[in-house]
């Protein structure tokens, strides 16, 4: 203990200027933001994720394929105050895709789009119960051709206003989702900017939590309502997702449900050191129906209005796991669904990130 060196630290600032510290990655690239995780595509490409020591200061790097296009999206949160300020990007690389015109010369968007944004987390907590509310505004800029009269115009700048809320119960370690709880998200985006060309969306959702007839199982009810009001074209929102199995279509308006009933299967507990750990096996049943009016169809290049439902029913399997020493818990699975309109049945890889640990 007499040998123990006696050293001492000096104290020195610590500048909140510095933003960047890479801590992780994926081998693919999805949107962890999204609310759903049945909404949650996959992409190939990565995600390179960064976090500064004070933790004020969150974003990261992602490459993504998508349909023929190549894209990077970078993204920088700055949480040092109220209100969070967010930046993010998707920049296109290179095309490999016609743009396609419907009827009115509107095309379809897979340019480059900017986003910011400020919005203000609030979190109320007492014993079991947490309440959250998250008021939020946004500016996007698409690089969307279209016409107006006879001149070929390019971008469009939809402002947002969005209201989210959410109450429930603390699950348990071993729950999959909160056995009681409720969610709700309120948005209208309009084109102040653009605004003889188009008009604006308003959409509402919301997720109901309910226990399910075992321990740690769970029921929950997905529903929600989309209603564009346009002047000569529609707005490139689909701010619901579709039934599973369809693809994402613009519409005039959208209304939709969701049934899902969810329990854990398996507990492996099983590990291969700095590869993959895995805890827990678990399983979704899910039935989901909506219905449309002016849907606007791809099909053989030409959009086409379509007014009537859709539907789809089957069941997801899901691993819970950490790959690659990756921090924040990965669900990876595959679901298998069938789509009665075709009588088809689908198969996809699923993935969704959590990013509270």
């Amino acid at each position: 203990m007499n040998n123990i060196a006696n050293s001492g630290y000096e104290a020195e600032n610590y500048s909140r200027l510095r933003l960047f510290n890479l801590h992780s990655w994926l081998p693919f690239y999805t949107d962890i933001t999204e609310r759903d995780p049945s909404g949650m595509e996959f992409y190939p490409g990565f995600m390179i994720f960064s976090q500064n020591i004070l933790g004020t200061s969150v974003g990261g790097i992602s490459y993504f394929y998508d349909h023929g296009s190549h894209f990077i999206r970078p993204e920088i949160s700055w949480t040092g105050s109220y209100p969070v300020i967010t930046f993010s990007g998707n920049i296109k690389v290179y095309e490999n895709m016609p743009q396609v015109e419907n009827e009115a010369g509107n095309r379809s968007h897979n340019g480059n789009e900017y986003r910011i944004s400020g919005y203000v987390p609030l979190l109320f907590a007492r014993g079991q119960s947490v309440m959250q509310v998250i008021p939020r505004l946004s500016l996007d800029h698409l690089d969307m051709g279209f016409r107006e009269g006879a001149s070929r115009m390019k971008g469009i700048d939809l402002f947002e206003t969005e209201l989210y809320f959410s109450y429930y119960r603390r699950k348990s370690y071993r729950d999959i989702y909160t056995r009681l709880g409720i969610s709700s998200t309120v948005s209208y985006t309009s084109t102040p900017l653009n605004k003889n060309s188009f008009g604006n969306n308003v959409s509402i959702s919301g997720v109901f939590y309910l226990p399910g007839v075992s321990r740690h199982h769970s029921f929950y009810l997905r529903s929600a309502y989309q209603k564009q009001d346009r002047e000569t074209y529609y707005l490139p929102i689909a701010a619901i997702n579709r039934p599973r199995g369809y693809e994402q279509y613009i519409a005039e308006s959208q209304a939709s449900v969701s049934i899902n009933y969810t329990m854990p299967v398996f507990y492996p507990d099983w590990s291969v050191p700095s590869v993959i750990y895995i805890r827990r096996l678990w399983l979704n049943a899910y039935y989901d129906y909506s219905y449309g009016e002016n849907i606007m169809e791809l099909k053989n290049n030409v959009y086409s209005p379509y007014t009537g439902s859709y539907s789809s029913y089957g069941a997801e399997i899901y691993a819970d796991i950490n790959p690659l020493r990756f921090i924040f818990p990965v669900s990876a699975g595959i679901r298998i669904g069938y789509m009665p309109a075709g009588k088809d049945i689908f198969t996809d890889f699923i993935i969704s990130v959590s990013t509270s640990l």
